[in-house]
């Protein structure tokens, strides 16, 4: 779990974006009223949230943290990090797609692909909701923008699953 906002029980925000990382081992069994959260190495530079993270990578051991709301000005012009879940480091691949928030990213098991789809773009506040679906391979650092405009509407936080058969299936969010 990383990034996004820390609210307190009331609602209140406590604090906005933070760069903190959590892991949960859910191989082994926990207590349900204490679980065992460990807080992995923070990356220090790049507060987000709405964003996205997906496992990938040679043989699917990084992590990959891409894009979402930031409140850094100006935001960093690359908007991916990846990390190292055998060594718990960080690094910025060379990955130059559109900052987003809102959008949704899943995750090929038969391959490291990540796909992106239905997207929020902040351009000074004027927020304009995308409708592409952009492919990630995260073995070759390389993005194919695999539909550019598509019959479906623009839409930003849904949810979607990517079937073994190669189906992805969209559900809820907003349209614009």
């Amino acid at each position: 779990m990383y990034g996004g906002n820390k609210i307190a029980t009331n609602g209140t925000v406590l604090e906005n974006a933070t760069t903190e990382l959590w892991a949960l081992n859910m191989s082994i069994p926990f207590s349900v009223d204490s679980p065992s959260w460990k807080k992995l190495n923070e990356f220090e530079y790049y507060q987000s949230e709405l964003h996205s993270a997906n496992i990938g990578g040679a043989e699917f051991k990084e992590m990959f943290i891409f894009s979402g709301r930031t409140s850094q000005h100006p935001p960093p012009q690359n908007s991916m990090r990846k990390f190292d879940l055998t060594s718990e480091t960080w690094g910025i691949p060379n990955f130059l797609l559109t900052r987003r928030f809102g959008h949704l990213a899943v995750i090929s098991f038969n391959e490291p692909k990540i796909y992106f789809f239905g997207e929020g773009v902040d351009e000074k506040n004027n927020t304009k909701i995308l409708n592409d679906l952009v492919i990630y391979d995260s073995i070759l650092n390389k993005y194919t923008n695999f539909i550019k405009n598509n019959s479906l509407a623009p839409i930003l936080r849904h949810t979607a699953t990517l079937l073994s058969d190669g189906k992805m299936y969209v559900l809820g969010g907003a349209f614009a």
